[in-house]
C-alpha cells in the first residue's frame, strides 16, 4: 500500500513537472549537478550557490541564486529556502532535500535527484519527438478532408445536378 502511495505522489510530481513550464525546468538536473559537485570538492553550499550566480546568464535565474544565497546567510535552511522561492523548484526536490538536510546526506539525495530529473528531461523530450509526426498527420489529415467537404463535395453535387437535368429531357 506504502509502495503504491509513494509511486501515485511520484507520477504526480512528474505530471506537474512536465506541465508547468517555468524557466528552471529545462536545466533543474544541470543546476542540482553543479551544486552536487561544488559540495562534493569541500565548497560550502553559500559558496557553491554564490558561484552558481556568478556563472548564471539569465537576469532571472541570477536573481534567484542571489536571493537563496542571501536566505542562506540569514541562517534560514536551503529547502527553506528554496521552498521561499514560489513555484521554481518542485515540492519533491524541496521534501527530499529537507530528508536530506535532517540525516546529513545531501550529496546522496542530490545525485538521486540530478538522475531523476535528468530521466525526466529526457521522457519529455522523447514524448515530444514521437508525438511530432502524428501531429503533423493529423493537421494534413484534417486539412485533406476539410478541402474533399468543402471543394470536391459541392462540385460533385453541382455536376450531378446538371447531368441529373441533362437525363431527365433525353428520356
Amino acid at each position: 500500500m506504502r509502495i503504491v502511495k509513494i509511486r501515485s505522489v511520484l507520477y504526480r510530481e512528474a505530471f506537474r513537472y512536465y506541465v508547468n513550464g517555468n524557466h528552471m525546468q529545462a536545466c533543474k538536473h544541470q543546476i542540482i549537478t553543479k551544486c552536487n559537485t561544488y559540495i562534493k570538492a569541500g565548497i560550502p553550499l553559500v559558496d557553491s550557490m554564490e558561484i552558481l550566480a556568478r556563472q548564471a546568464k539569465k537576469k532571472k535565474r541570477k536573481d534567484l541564486y542571489i536571493r537563496i544565497v542571501s536566505d542562506l546567510n540569514m541562517g534560514i535552511t536551503f529547502s527553506d529556502s528554496l521552498y521561499k522561492q514560489g513555484n521554481v523548484f518542485p515540492k519533491m526536490l524541496i521534501n527530499m532535500l529537507k530528508t536530506s538536510e535532517l540525516t546529513g546526506n545531501l550529496t546522496e539525495i542530490l545525485d538521486e535527484m540530478a538522475v531523476y530529473y535528468k530521466r525526466a528531461d529526457s521522457n519529455n523530450k522523447q514524448i515530444k519527438n514521437a508525438m511530432t509526426y502524428p501531429s503533423i498527420l493529423l493537421v494534413f489529415a484534417i486539412a485533406i478532408l476539410a478541402f474533399v467537404i468543402f471543394w470536391v463535395v459541392p462540385s460533385f453535387t453541382s455536376m450531378n445536378l446538371r447531368y441529373s437535368r441533362l437525363s431527365f429531357f433525353c428520356s
